[in-house]
């Protein structure tokens, strides 16, 4: 089985763990995952290296799909992992599990009790699918991440708009404007603007956010007052559709041409030269 998914250590336990699952353990019947057929599908993708893994994760999403209530339970709790690009916090999670519903999305959270949601996810944590951490957020692999999160954008592109645009809005909301903020206090409002971005609110996530609340407008306060280049570089990236030539055309030309200049600054000031020029 290692020989056949070329030693990835994720798809080997996703693998065994689904097959203890949905198979009592058998390794004679980890074809039924259909590995080979991540070979022929992925073979000449360069931009998906990882084929064994994400059929590994189909057979999951699978298997939840038809394991009733409780199985749509844990599927969608994956597909909001999907939305993060770090640790889901525990109040962006009741975020989004909070009224109204996003329809395709929110809907086996209906009525479900604190104590319920949490059984949810010890079960997801004791497949090593996820990991719930001391202060209540949520982490999985990226590679989970990116899967789930790729099936919510493709299948789903209406709640996976509407889910982004209610973190931005929490995550604006949540945080104050301190008269001299740390890199920790700006963390939510650089998360924000990748939400924002994927919400499609790149012109306002650029103008409030950005510009106005952690750059401070002139002031540059994240750059010079708290070196900040790398996280600024993070959220300038946000704004384009292919880093560093082609923005997001729900930007105006004056914030295009400012945002390269601010991404050529930062990646010559980070010693990424060929880049920057």
């Amino acid at each position: 089985a290692s020989g056949e998914v070329r030693g990835h250590g994720l798809t080997l336990q996703l693998l065994g763990q689904y097959l203890r699952l949905a198979e009592d353990g058998d390794i004679l019947k980890r074809d039924t995952v259909r590995l080979a057929d991540a070979d022929r599908e992925y073979q000449n993708d360069a931009t998906r290296p990882y084929g064994h893994a994400f059929k590994a994760m189909e057979a999951y999403q699978k298997w939840f799909a038809g394991a009733g209530e409780h199985g749509q339970r844990q599927l969608a709790i994956l597909k909001l992992l999907g939305l993060f690009d770090r640790p889901a916090s525990r109040h962006c999670l009741d975020a989004l599990r909070a009224k109204p519903v996003i329809a395709g999305l929110t809907e086996p959270f209906v009525g479900l009790t604190q104590r319920d949601w949490k059984l949810a996810l010890s079960r997801l944590e004791e497949i090593n699918l996820l990991a719930v951490q001391a202060d209540g957020s949520v982490d999985c692999h990226p590679l989970l991440r990116e899967y789930f999160g790729g099936q919510l954008r493709r299948e789903q592109p209406a709640a996976w708009r509407i889910a982004h645009r209610r973190l931005y809005e929490h995550l604006c909301v949540i945080t104050r404007d301190k008269p001299q903020p740390t890199l920790e206090d700006l963390q939510p409002l650089y998360q924000a603007v990748a939400h924002g971005c994927h919400a499609g609110f790149q012109q306002e996530a650029c103008d409030k956010v950005y510009f106005a609340r952690i750059r401070r407008e002139e002031e540059n306060y994240s750059a010079k007052k708290l070196g900040a280049l790398g996280s600024d570089l993070g959220a300038i990236a946000c704004f384009f559709e292919t880093p560093w030539n082609r923005f997001s055309p729900l930007l105006s030309e004056d914030a295009q041409a400012w945002l390269l200049n601010e991404a050529a600054y930062h990646l010559r000031a980070l010693g990424r030269l060929t880049e920057a020029i």
